[in-house]
């Protein structure tokens, strides 16, 4: 027994076991500070456990793996310590949670998975490893460029160090890449935000929605109007304006010509002659200068337009004036465009004439016509006004005189007088009028006044077109136009003026001329005899021989119908049978076939050809079929049997039993609708409903859907109007089946789109080009208030054709812009430039004074007297002195000089040689003269050689002297008259 108060420390290899007693060590302080403990110990012999045994009795088994090694007697535990991987006093436990190995003294890997736990013995992990660690240890983090639970994700390619992110959650070590965000960067920045972490709002200039790259925040959609550069931050650059700044602030802009760079909009007004907001309109029609306020004349010519800047007529005077301003009228005897013409000499009275137009005041001389009476009458007319006609009867090509209206060739025949208007007189024709008409003529005798044919034809027997022959043999009458009857008796001659017979009339004809039949009902020799009552129709016969012309009456036959119809026939010509349907012996009337003993049973009609009528049978068709007999009712003309079945609701042999309840129509197949509202039944004939329908059905048995365009109780309500399609709307509800009409949605299509929309369910903006804030027609896009400026179409969406600009495309292009886009669709502005002589946006500018040419760039020549035409450059008023050609560009030739180098030099000028501007002799003078043009002679008598020398070499000098002062004259004059800017081009030249 071990003592209860001791703790057994040592088991040695002999039989004795060593005991501390559990009461405290007693210490005891030595110098140096050092301690000793004093303790009891106390040995005891024979008690320890043999085997692998341990306790206090030796009862329990030690737990040790190694068959040789034993346990401490106390505990059970091994004496080297517990077997790899377990623990416990007993090393029957396995180790702890999170621990392995030799005495549990090791922990596992902390990145373990899911519970971080780990194999006891070799501490491998359980639960494979946690997101960014790999290996059976989980101690090898996941290889560069992925991450997470096995490595299995890949770093996000947004990652500003490529392929550099956190192994466990993939987060970007650098951070992101531009225009994207998250721990990932895997977000791109929302909408309206861009640049690093998305810290960056996109311009508020952006165009579109304001969208721009999340990557650098270049703008997607473009700048708004107005602004430029990457990010839409800059202003246009004075001058440009829009869109991209791609339009240029238009030349009529005052001041400086600035504008708005949003839309455009002139900062400092409009120059002299534009209008509005942008300058872009020049001034109305007539109306021109600062805000155009000053009207122009309202005797320019054209349109009354004038220059819209300065007012000066752009289209000359109107006819009739003249002068600056055109306000002057024509001289006297002079009118039209710039008084050029002249009153016409055929003038009436004082052949004065209108001042614009010069038509003539009092009216034209005879033979003259035309507002200035310029024109004499055209062939054929003549006199005042020219409003006679030459007459018809005038001969030749019928012309007369244009002033009295005299036939020119003489008269046709049948006319006199020297206008051949009076007819010959009557009973004459011919050339004047000599010869006498023939006397049998008919009527009065007259005959035609020109060939002498009988006006009013031949009399009776005679023809020709003088009437001086008679009649054929075998014609008679009113030019012999008819013919001898040939009921004529004998030789059939008869007379040529009344065609009498002459040997009477054959059988069957009567009268002078024998042309008539016998009157109705009578024939033969003078038509003495009477037809046979017999006879059919209007009981008429031939004429000649008595033979009935309509055939027999009924019942009769023979050629002049005298027998009757033997047994058993009867009718026209004997030719029907009596009917089969006769009753007895079947015998019947000759005339009209009727029987004589009455008919069989189910006929009818006097001679019984006719079956009963539909609902009859029986004995002269008494009987009547009965009411419920189907189809058309009818029933076998003999027997009364129903033939085809019973009427719906019917049934049985005869019909009389209705259908029971439920069922109804053709033999009661037929079932109620399940349509039919309310518990009765349906009607027993024709199924219809006996409470009526239930909602979206109708028809007379409900099995109708409501018409197309209705729905609902009795199909009474109407289908939106708006709603598309053949179905229209729901037959129960009214929903429109296939959509909405373009303009309209909502449930049943009565919404209109709402404002700036249109169309197939409203997803259609107005047009941008409509005039007010997208205010167009919710249906069809069309403006409502119509277009800006350069644009056309319902919808606005067309630009102005090419060659028309401005409000509703009326505005033409000006005629002097170049190219064939020709101007602006919205201000007119010439696309291709002017053509030459002419400037300004829309080129309606002729050159200033003393320019010329292309966009007006070419300077007039110094030499031009007063200015130059501003497309050719020819000088208009002439050169200065000195000068000659179109553009002044020439010296005057040799031996010439001054204005227009019409003046020759002076003949006592050596060799004939002048100054080509003022005539001064450039050589000296010939002879004995002086003077700078040497027209002056020198005095002879008081003249010595040195005297005459001294003169001489004065006078040289003088004239030294004089030619450079004019030179100095001349040039300054020049530099007067030159243009600004000009004076560097003259040093030049």
């Amino acid at each position: 027994m071990f003592p209860d108060n001791h703790e057994m420390i040592l088991t040695g290899t002999s039989n004795y076991t060593a005991f501390v007693p559990k009461e405290p060590a007693k210490s005891v302080f030595l110098r140096n500070n050092k301690f000793i403990f004093i303790c009891e110990i106390e040995i005891f012999g024979d008690i320890l456990c043999n085997g692998r045994k341990y306790g206090r009795e030796c009862e329990k088994d030690c737990f040790c793996f190694n068959q040789s090694e034993k346990c401490k007697v106390s505990t059970g535990g091994c004496v080297s310590g517990c077997p790899v991987g377990y623990s416990g006093e007993d090393c029957k436990s396995d180790c702890p949670a999170g621990t392995f190995g030799k005495k549990c003294s090791r922990k596992c890997n902390e990145h373990c998975g899911q519970d971080g736990s780990c194999e006891r013995i070799n501490g491998t992990c359980l639960h494979n490893c946690q997101a960014g660690y790999l290996g059976d240890f989980c101690n090898l983090t996941c290889p560069s460029g992925q991450y997470g639970q096995q490595c299995q994700h890949t770093c996000s390619p947004n990652c500003k160090a490529s392929n550099q992110c956190d192994f466990v959650s993939g987060s970007c070590l650098g951070g992101c890449i531009h225009g994207y965000k998250g721990h990932n960067c895997s977000e791109k920045c929302p909408s309206g935000q861009y640049g690093h972490l998305c810290l960056n709002i996109c311009s508020l200039n952006c165009g579109g929605n304001e969208k721009c790259d999340h990557v650098n925040g270049s703008c997607l959609e473009g700048c708004k109007e107005g602004f430029t550069g990457h990010h839409c931050n800059e202003v246009c650059p004075s001058g440009h304006y829009g869109q991209q700044c791609k339009s240029r602030c238009s030349q009529n802009c005052g001041g400086n010509e600035k504008c708005s760079h949003v839309n455009g909009s002139c900062l400092e007004g409009c120059k002299d002659g534009y209008l509005w907001e942008y300058c872009l309109d020049m001034c109305p029609s007539g109306q021109y200068g600062q805000q155009c306020k000053s009207r122009c004349s309202q005797n320019c010519g054209g349109n009354e337009t004038c220059s819209h800047i300065n007012g000066s007529c752009l289209e000359g005077c109107k006819a009739g004036y003249q002068g600056h301003n055109c306000s002057d009228k024509c001289p006297s005897g002079q009118y039209g465009q710039q008084c050029q013409h002249f009153c016409s000499p055929n003038c009436q009275g004082t052949k004065t004439c209108n001042h614009i137009n010069g038509s003539c005041q009092d009216g034209c001389k005879d033979g003259y016509k035309g507002h200035n009476c310029s024109e004499s009458c055209q062939s054929g007319w003549y006199g005042q006004g020219c409003q006679h006609i030459c007459s018809q009867n005038c001969g030749g090509n019928k012309t007369c005189n244009h002033i009295n209206g005299t036939c020119l060739e003489g008269c046709k025949n049948g006319y006199i007088e020297h206008d051949c208007s009076e007819m010959c007189p009557s009973g004459r024709y011919g050339p004047q009028c000599q010869q006498r008409c023939s006397p049998n003529c008919g009527g009065n005798e007259e005959c035609n006044h020109v060939n002498g044919s009988c006006l009013e034809g031949c009399k009776d027997g005679y023809q020709g077109e003088s009437c001086v022959e008679k009649c054929p043999s075998g014609q008679f009458g009113q030019q012999c136009q008819h013919s001898c009857s040939p009921n004529c008796q004998g030789t059939k001659t008869c007379n040529h003026i009344n065609g009498s017979c002459q040997d009477g009339c054959k059988d069957g004809y009567k009268g002078h001329n024998c042309s008539e039949s016998c009157q109705t009902g009578r024939y033969g020799q003078g038509c003495q005899h009477i037809c046979s009552q017999n006879c059919g129709g209007n009981k008429t016969c031939n004429h000649i021989n008595g033979s009935c012309l309509d055939g027999c009456k009924d019942g009769y036959k023979g050629h002049n119908c005298s027998e009757t119809c033997p047994s058993g026939q009867y009718g026209q010509n004997c030719a029907h049978s009596c009917s089969v349907n006769c009753w007895g012996t079947r015998s019947c009337n000759h005339i009209n076939g009727s029987c004589m003993e009455g008919c069989q049973d189910g006929y009818k009609g006097h001679n019984c050809t006719e079956t009963c009528p539909s609902g009859q049978y029986g004995q002269q068709c008494q009987f009547n079929c009965s009411v419920n007999c189907g189809g058309s009712g009818r029933c076998n003309h003999v027997s009364g049997s129903c033939l085809d079945g019973c009427q719906d609701g019917y049934k049985r042999y005869k019909c009389t039993e209705k259908c029971p309840s439920g069922q109804y129509g053709q033999s009661c197949q037929r079932v109620c609708s399940e349509n039919c509202a309310g518990k009765k039944p349906c009607n027993h004939i024709n199924g219809s409903c006996l409470e009526g329908c239930q909602d979206g059905f109708m028809g007379h048995n409900c099995t109708e859907k409501c018409s197309s365009g209705y729905y609902g109780p009795r199909c009474q309500e109407r289908c939106s109007p708006n709603c598309l399609g053949k179905e229209k709307c729901h037959h129960i509800n009214g929903s429109c089946l296939e959509g909405c009409q373009d303009g309209f949605k909502g449930h049943n299509c009565t919404e209109k789109c709402p404002s700036g929309q249109y169309g197939q369910s409203c997803q259609r903006d107005c047009s941008v080009n409509c005039v007010g804030i997208k205010n167009c027609n919710h249906i069809n896009g069309s403006c409502l208030e119509g277009c800006r400026d350069g644009f056309m179409g319902h919808n606005c969406t067309e630009r102005c054709p090419s060659g028309y600009y401005g409000p509703q495309c009326r505005e033409r292009c000006s005629t002097n812009c170049l190219g064939n886009e020709k101007c602006h669709h919205i201000n007119g502005s010439c696309l291709e430039g002017c053509q030459d002589g002419y400037q300004g946006y829309n080129c309606t500018e002729t050159c200033v004074s003393g320019y010329f040419g292309s966009e007006c760039n070419e300077i007039c020549n110094a030499q031009c007297n007063i200015t130059c035409h501003p497309v050719s450059g020819y000088c208009l008023g002439g050169c200065i002195d000195g000068y000659m050609g179109d553009l002044c560009n020439e010296t005057c030739q040799s031996g010439t000089f001054g204005p227009n180098c019409s003046e020759i030099c002076h003949t006592n000028c050596k060799r004939g040689v002048c100054h080509h501007v003022n005539g001064s002799c450039l050589e000296g003078c010939a002879g004995d003269y002086t003077g700078h043009t040497c027209s002056e002679a020198l005095p002879v008598a008081s003249m010595s050689v040195d005297s005459t020398m001294a003169i001489g070499v004065g006078m040289g000098v003088g004239v030294l002297i004089t030619v450079s002062l004019v030179g100095v004259l001349v040039a300054s004059a020049m530099k007067q008259a030159v243009p600004a800017g000009m004076n560097k081009l003259m040093v030049n030249q």
